[in-house]
């Protein structure tokens, strides 16, 4: 990771100068995308859908008004979803074994997220199945007139699994609402918690960072976020990702270093970072097209170019914060597992960057 993101930085840093027209445009559709007012869940909304959420949770629906009234009956056509995130170290509370397997949890923690509706919630045997390409464990609950599915997996986000609870009206409420409902589901995304914050050794960058990670300095306006100190020794080993270990590198720019600023150079900072990172890769990642996020969480232009191989997915996020000054670049890498699931961790990472550059930058 180190010594890929650090070809990535100096290539980058050699193409400042050059103009955007020089390079060809990639035409990707913005997409819309929900973000809660604590950072912490994300989802991408199609048209007539809302959403609502904090840290405990996220909820979508077809009818807003099914977010904002708790006793709102359903009514016919309405759908409705929420996902949340339990971390696996929280299990230890209900006695799980270290090794428990996502059967074993689920067999109680389905029937136990139902239980304070009462005894007129009927929950059916959980089982782990492969349902749309993914193992879960599933549950069906029935009470007077809705219907729910529930589902339990791994890898919400790093150290989370899952759980998201699916609705509607009876007789209604089949396969096909449940797998539309899921194809939205699976955008969810949820941060980590960014409890720590980070100065630069001259003071003059600083960002928030999750719990438990470590940051190591390369120079001033470049840091590596290492989940562990195994994944930071192999890092700098020039080891590749291994499974359950994620990292993130950190790079701040000053603006005034590009010939201008718009879109189109936010996208080709993203490409440029991406693309070379990727050519110095042996595990041939896929890079996706550049995707302009739109939202009304966000602070400035960002854009987000996603990458996946055989080993690992991860990708970069460019976020252009013409408030603070600064245009903050996060790439991020898991095991294939995790790595995509960081996506909103390393967006929340360049939201709180900030950084005082000096007038020979």
């Amino acid at each position: 990771m180190k010594r890929l993101l650090m070809a990535g930085l100096a290539f980058m840093l050699a193409f400042i100068a050059v103009v955007p027209s020089t390079h060809a445009q990639d035409n990707a559709a913005a997409s819309t995308l929900y973000i809660t007012p604590d950072g912490r869940f994300s989802v991408e909304l199609p048209e007539g859908w809302a959403a609502m959420g904090d840290a405990t949770g996220i909820q979508v629906a077809n009818r807003p008004e099914m977010l904002t009234d708790d006793s709102l009956e359903l009514q016919p056509g309405d759908l409705g979803f929420m996902v949340m995130a339990i971390g696996w170290e929280d299990l230890a509370a209900f006695s799980f074994p270290a090794d428990a397997t996502l059967l074993q949890v689920g067999e109680f923690l389905l029937p136990f997220l139902l239980s304070g509706m009462g005894d007129a919630v009927t929950v059916g045997q959980p089982g782990e199945v492969e349902y749309a390409d993914e193992t879960i464990v599933r549950a069906v609950a029935t009470d007077a007139t809705n219907t729910y599915a529930l589902h339990l997996f791994d890898n919400l986000a790093p150290g989370y699994m899952g759980v998201r609870i699916f609705t509607g009206l009876s007789g209604e409420f089949g396969e096909g609402e449940e797998n539309e409902m899921l194809a939205i589901a699976k955008t969810v995304q949820f941060g980590l918690e960014l409890s720590q914050t980070y100065t630069s050794n001259d003071g003059t960058v600083t960002f928030n960072f999750p719990t438990n990670f470590i940051v190591v300095e390369d120079q001033p306006t470049v840091h590596y976020i290492y989940d562990s100190e195994a994944t930071r020794e192999d890092a700098e080993a020039d080891q590749y990702i291994a499974e359950d270990q994620v990292a993130m590198a950190t790079i701040v720019v000053d603006p005034a270093q590009l010939p201008e600023i718009n879109e189109e150079m936010v996208k080709l900072v993203a490409q440029e970072v991406a693309g070379q990172i990727a050519e110095d890769s042996d595990n041939n990642p896929v890079l996706s097209e550049p995707e302009v996020l739109e939202s009304e969480a966000l602070i400035g232009t960002t854009v987000v170019i996603e990458s996946s191989s055989a080993v690992s997915e991860g990708g970069v996020v460019v976020v252009y914060n013409e408030a603070a000054n600064v245009i903050a670049i996060v790439a991020y890498v898991g095991d294939v597992q995790d790595g995509g699931q960081l996506l909103l961790t390393a967006l929340n990472i360049a939201s709180s960057m900030t950084a005082t550059f000096s007038e020979a930058s």
